[in-house]
């Protein structure tokens, strides 16, 4: 596994000197922690360019520590700094670490926790998981409204024959052809990427609709009464009148966390419908490309 090549993640198990014992990564090795190079932390550098501080200062009780390393009854250490688990592997890795290093909560991390001692050694050892960035629920919301301003406002109801529907003969309805695609956003400062489905409802003004998962077809030669299910989008209207056709299509989500990597469905979806008003009249007509 690659992880197992990164040397950091040897040291990523709970240390006895910060008190109970966090969960540790599921991808580390046991042990115990690893004492750094005195003030190495400090001076803001483990190795990996620096480190995020997500954390702040604790005292906690502290047994023999893991390695065989005394401890006091009650020695007081302080919380260095915090980093993400994956921030240590290569930028081309991270994805890999992201995903088999997941947390419960998609805006959570693995973390690694500095703490030095009183005589100033630096130990490193698994922080379990951290909320990091923004919350899930700025997230969600922001993604959402990135989402609405992507997606065009309008799009292109085409009726078949053009003049309008005829009674007992089959009305061909197509919409633009919007297709499933991926968007890549930053929303609060976060990098998604946006997985976005529509689908469809047609309304045809007479008390009956119909859901598809594609926009339907133009007309294309092949008689519509003999065409396999779902060839078109197609009614029968039983009456003459006028009618209001309505389309709306109906766009959802999946978003994917550049930062924690945890992929969710996006809450709520966005919604675009066009409308035509359409005679229905008593006559015999023949569908034209």
């Amino acid at each position: 596994m690659i992880l197992a090549n990164v040397a950091i993640h040897a040291a990523l198990v709970s240390s006895s000197v910060l008190g109970p014992a966090a969960p540790p990564a599921p991808s580390a090795p046991p042990g115990g922690d690893e004492c750094l190079s005195r003030c190495e932390v400090k001076g803001g550098s483990d190795g990996a360019g620096g480190f995020s501080v997500i954390g702040g200062s604790s005292a906690a009780p502290s047994a023999t520590p893991a390695g065989g390393r005394q401890g006091t009854a009650a020695q007081s250490v302080t919380i260095v700094a915090t980093r993400p688990f994956c921030d240590l592997v290569p930028a081309t890795s991270k994805a890999e670490c992201l995903a088999q290093n997941a947390c419960a909560a998609p805006d959570q991390l693995q973390t690694i926790t500095y703490t030095t001692r009183p005589d100033g050694t630096i130990y490193k050892s698994n922080g379990g998981c951290r909320r990091y960035g923004p919350s899930q629920v700025d997230v969600q919301a922001a993604a959402l409204r990135a989402t609405e301003r992507v997606i065009p406002s309008t799009f292109a109801v085409r009726i078949q024959p053009r003049s309008g529907a005829v009674t007992q003969i089959p009305l061909i309805v197509s919409a633009s052809d919007d297709q499933a695609r991926d968007v890549a956003l930053n929303v609060v400062g976060v990098p998604v990427e946006v997985h976005l489905m529509p689908s469809w409802t047609w309304s045809f003004g007479d008390g009956t609709s119909q859901q598809t998962s594609t926009p339907g077809r133009a007309y294309d030669g092949t008689d519509p009464t003999q065409a396999r299910e779902g060839y078109y989008v197609q009614h029968t209207y039983r009456s003459k009148g006028q009618v209001r056709l309505v389309v709306d299509v109906h766009w959802t989500a999946t978003v994917t966390r550049g930062d924690t990597g945890a992929t969710f469905p996006l809450t709520g979806q966005v919604l675009r419908e066009q409308a035509v008003n359409l005679p229905v009249r008593e006559a015999r007509a023949q569908l034209t490309h």
